[in-house]
């Protein structure tokens, strides 16, 4: 009799468990608005949200490049695009473009406004300290520009920098660079240059021709010459920042003693960018002016049967401002000549 007493009263309680209550009176606690802002604040490599690769520079001297495209190329997981062993170099990752890939020198953008790139073979690497690759997206941080990652190009900012350098090698290969930086108080200067030349006419074995014979490459040198300097002065109110680079070159594309493919570059770039500390953080603003010519011949030098064309005169550079993610192209000029054996496109 207890024993069917004792297991009529777990019955009853397991149903009065199971029965659904009508009265919630639990109360869901009610939470506040959350605002999520990404921020460009300094964090560690392990401690960011995407991976972070990270070129000291001991690994530049270590790579021997002369250029930022030699660089990424020998010490970074990011893809180089070239065109050609002394022709346009870009930088891609992630399967984006050259155009979705940010490319940042001291926090300054250095994509040109006009064509959506940045040829990384004129940037020597005489004037860095470091590079800091990010990979994956970052437009919540940079804009569409980087939609495949960043790169960002850092120049010594501490302390008293000096450095001179000379290489020699085959197939006339010269290089001399120095740079310098240092600061008197609230103001710090760098100054950084480098001149560069080679021939590359060596002997390679022809393996489309019959006998596959020895044979001298031809229409690859290259000169090149670019200066970097920057000015940064720092005071209570925030930090103010005004940089110059300039870079002239002339490379050839292919071809042989007598005809070829040449480009001819020429760049001045003026860059101002300043921060202030404000109750909420800081604000940052940068703007840029930008004066370039690009020259391309094909075939070169001009047959002798070609037209003469008049002299116009030196026609203007195209000068493109670019503000905050705006860009106004003030002036630019193309022209054309074309005839059954030649034609020739010069843009400035």
């Amino acid at each position: 009799m207890r024993s069917r007493l004792l297991l009529f009263l777990f019955l009853a309680a397991s149903a009065a468990a199971q029965a659904p209550s009508n009265a919630d009176t639990t109360a869901a606690p009610e939470l506040g608005r959350v605002t999520v802002t990404a921020t460009r604040s300094a964090m560690d490599a392990h401690d960011a949200p995407s991976r972070v690769t990270v070129i000291d520079r001991a690994a530049l001297d270590a790579s021997a490049a002369s250029s930022v495209a030699d660089a990424l190329e020998a010490r970074s997981p990011l893809f180089v695009r070239r065109y050609g062993p002394s022709g346009l170099a870009t930088v891609t990752t992630r399967g984006a473009t050259a155009s979705q890939t940010m490319v940042l020198l001291d926090g300054q953008r250095l994509t040109d406004p006009q064509l959506g790139q940045v040829d990384l073979s004129l940037l020597p690497t005489a004037l860095l300290e470091s590079i800091e690759l990010l990979h994956g997206a970052a437009s919540g941080l940079y804009g569409s520009d980087a939609m495949g990652g960043v790169a960002h190009l850092r120049t010594p900012t501490a302390g008293t920098t000096a450095r001179v350098g000379a290489e020699a090698g085959a197939w006339g290969r010269r290089r001399i660079h120095a740079l310098g930086s240092a600061a008197a108080g609230p103001v710090r200067a760098l100054v950084a240059a480098e001149t560069a030349s080679s021939t590359d006419d060596y002997r390679y074995v022809d393996l489309t021709r019959l006998g596959q014979p020895l044979v001298q490459r031809q229409g690859w040198d290259r000169k090149q010459t670019s200066s970097y300097a920057a000015l940064t002065a720092t005071g209570s109110a925030g930090q103010l920042t005004g940089s110059l680079w300039a870079a002239d070159a002339e490379r050839g594309l292919g071809g042989t003693s007598a005809v070829g493919e040449r480009q001819w570059d020429r760049l001045i770039r003026f860059g101002l960018a300043g921060l202030a500390p404000a109750p909420w953080g800081r604000i940052e603003g940068s703007s840029s002016i930008q004066f370039k010519r690009l020259r391309y011949a094909n075939p070169f030098p001009a047959p002798a049967d070609r037209p003469a064309v008049p002299d116009q005169g030196t026609p203007p550079a195209h000068i493109c401002i670019t503000k905050s993610g705006w860009t106004a192209l003030l002036s630019t000029r193309s022209r054309t000549w074309s005839n059954p054996r030649r034609s020739r496109l010069s843009h400035w």
